[in-house]
């Protein structure tokens, strides 16, 4: 069975839009929300009401958790499994290009980085890395409107990736 899972980034402490219409909508679909950072505890305490939901959260540039881990690789998949590293970005100059943040996630060993900062929609292949970024949830930014991403990742390891909007 594929495994679904919903990205988002850059709410700000605005998740009206995750806990009124994405949670419901896909929450027999997913099992992992990851959240990209800057206010990634805004996913706090959300398991209790969504048990089997895994929530994954890294901080950004307006986090102060220091508890939280600056980035994080997982290994997930129930078939052929795929690796995957999940960073705001802001220390990798996605502002300018995805070339250094796709260079430092070949360096890790990973399939796919999944990033947020710019508030922007990226879904492309750099340096045999797929790079996507969901822009922001609730303030995006260079003409997106807000948006989200799904990541499935099949059993024969397959990744698909959806850039989405509200």
């Amino acid at each position: 069975m594929a495994m679904k899972i919903l990205v988002i980034s850059d709410t700000h402490g605005q998740i009206h839009a995750l806990v009124d219409n994405l949670l419901p909508r896909y929450k027999h679909q997913i099992e992992y929300v990851f959240h990209l950072g800057d206010h990634a505890h805004d996913v706090a305490g959300l398991s209790a009401k969504y048990p089997n939901i895994n929530f994954v959260a890294v901080p950004g540039n307006s986090d102060h958790e220091p508890e939280l881990e600056k980035e994080k690789v997982l290994t997930l998949g129930h078939g052929v499994q795929r690796k995957f590293l999940l960073l705001h970005g802001h220390t990798k100059t996605v502002t300018f290009g995805n070339a250094t943040i796709a260079h430092y996630a070949e360096e890790k060993g990973v399939d796919m980085v999944i990033y947020g900062h710019t508030h922007k929609p990226c879904n492309e292949f750099v340096h045999n890395v797929l790079v996507f970024n969901p822009g922001s949830l609730t303030s995006p930014r260079g003409g997106s409107l807000p948006g989200y991403g799904l990541i499935t990742l099949s059993d024969n390891g397959n990744i698909s990736t959806e850039l989405r909007q509200l």
